[in-house]
């Protein structure tokens, strides 16, 4: 078709009028009136992030204060039955008796009593001992061995201070258990007669005690720690450091670690780094009467990230309005590009259909082959062909299970040659169904997209048509098309070569000789 000489048409403008005398002015007024509303919001922003900010540390302390109080009482109610045990003059005294009365049975009232100080104060196990640390009896079982080493010199101090002596948790092959015990020296007037070991599994009488948070919370946590050398020891577990306490020690370096600070003398809410190394709000307490302190703290991301939206709700208004502004002139722009992008999707919706209707007719399926996924994307006859679920996504080390064997080699060689080369694809081969796994012939038309370069992927698109019927029928021909050959070539009554198979053998025979010489 000739080209026309004829001017393309001006497109319409939108006519420009001057602006107004009182425009700018009126401008600038409503900037300043919105910089001061946000200057205001933000003034009010931090004074009640600071107001939200004590009240949260004053959270954390009563909760921190409430756990060290919980804790201090339980170290006193074990001291306190220690001390009564000591106190015990007729306990002793019948442990004198049956100490001097060898090979007897022990007293009852001598079970009876480490039998209650067993089931009512809730301790895991009573042991007597002599003063060599021989462990001699113990309420339901039979008491053998020896105190460990630690113990054994908490019961030489115990004697010799005549007064309990405090073995602080820790974890030992005696038992299966981290525990606290107590060393209770035991006296017949002056004469030490030995000991009662008191054991307390601290996974279910001091743990818990630690526990007590006022609301759920992801990172929230309470520590009792111990200072040990230059180190820091942890004598409770971490709820994010499930070796500890028994691995779990820091350096006396780790100055941004609240526990480390506690050790070293720092007292109240703080702000740090924990063994996470993420940033923390901390309360730090000394456990009265103890060497422990105890530290409670929660991730400052998570203390003051309910805060901060709830601020930002407060000033979700003035900046709603603002955005209700620029917004109402942005829309009379908008509506024309929704509206082309609705008559856009309208159109592209029935652009497929078509393609869809037009494959269904043609047998005709098409795919996208990412050579950076190793995946095949292929349309629903495309998935039909193959025998595939519909919507599937199949991947290279699929496709090539469905080739068929005799033909594999040489497909994976035509198709790593035609991305190689970026040529166009061209090929018949046979695949074995995957829904019924029948033999199939396809043919498959396919070009390499020269656009996915400019993004960075490299793919093929292209058709794929079940030729099985095609291939079949041209089978049929062919041995027809022999058959009626070998008749032309050999006299059907006699059974005699003719003439054209005899006009066909001198012209092989000479063409032989020719070359020859």
């Amino acid at each position: 078709m000739p080209l026309s000489n004829a001017k393309p048409p001006r497109q319409a403008r939108w006519p420009t009028w001057p602006a107004p005398p009182l425009a700018i002015p009126l401008v600038l007024l409503a900037a300043l009136a919105l910089g001061l509303i946000l200057w205001g919001a933000n003034a009010l922003y931090q004074e009640r992030e600071q107001r939200q900010r004590h009240q949260i540390e004053r959270e954390l302390q009563a909760i921190s204060q409430l756990q060290a109080r919980s804790v201090a009482e339980w170290r006193e109610r074990r001291l306190s039955d220690a001390m009564a045990l000591t106190d015990d003059t007729l306990f002793a005294q019948a442990v004198a008796r049956w100490f001097a009365a060898l090979g007897q049975e022990p007293d009852t009232d001598i079970l009876g009593r480490l039998r209650i100080l067993q089931e009512r104060a809730r301790y895991t196990a009573v042991y007597l001992v002599d003063p060599q640390g021989l462990l001699r009896l113990a309420p339901g079982d039979s008491a053998q061995g020896r105190l460990p080493d630690p113990e054994l010199l908490a019961l030489h101090n115990a004697l010799a201070q005549a007064q309990p002596v405090m073995i602080e948790p820790r974890q030992a092959d005696f038992f299966a258990f981290p525990f606290f015990s107590l060393m209770v020296p035991l006296f017949d007037g002056i004469t030490p007669l030995g000991a009662v070991w008191l054991v307390s599994d601290v996974r279910t009488s001091l743990y818990p005690l630690l526990e007590l948070w006022a609301t759920p919370s992801r990172s929230a946590e309470s520590a009792i720690v111990q200072r040990d050398g230059n180190e820091v020891r942890f004598v409770s577990p971490l709820r994010h450091a499930h070796d500890a306490p028994r691995s779990l020690r820091l350096p006396l370096s780790r100055s941004e670690d609240p526990a480390v600070q506690a050790a070293s003398g720092v007292r109240g809410v703080i702000y740090g780094r924990d063994y996470r190394g993420q940033d923390v709000l901390a309360m730090v307490s000394a456990v009265p009467d103890s060497p422990w302190f105890m530290v409670s703290k929660v991730d400052v991301a998570e203390a003051f990230t309910d805060m901060r939206v709830r601020e930002w709700l407060t000033l979700s208004l003035p900046i709603s309005l603002g955005l209700l502004i620029v917004g109402s002139f942005a829309v009379f722009w908008q509506r024309r590009a929704w509206r082309r992008e609705r008559a856009l999707k309208t159109e592209l919706q029935r652009n497929m259909r078509w393609l869809e209707s037009a494959q269904k007719a043609a047998a005709v399926g098409y795919f996208a082959y990412d050579a950076a996924k190793e995946s095949f994307f292929m349309s629903g006859m495309a998935c039909a062909i193959f025998g595939v679920p519909l919507q599937t996504t199949l991947s290279r080390r699929q496709w090539i299970g469905l080739l068929h064997p005799d033909e594999r080699a040489q497909t994976l060689d035509v198709h790593a040659r035609a991305m190689a080369e970026r040529t166009a694809l061209r090929t018949q081969y046979r695949i074995r169904r995957a829904s019924d796994r029948h033999v199939r012939w396809v043919e498959v038309w396919a070009e390499y997209d020269g656009n996915s370069e400019q993004s960075g992927q490299v793919r093929m698109i292209g058709t794929v048509q079940d030729i099985t019927d095609r291939k079949q029928a041209e089978e049929k021909l062919a041995t027809y098309r022999a058959a009626l050959e070998a008749q032309v070539r050999q006299d059907p009554l006699t059974q005699v070569a003719n003439r054209l198979a005899l006009d066909e053998a001198v012209a092989t025979e000479w063409s032989r000789a020719l070359r020859s010489g």
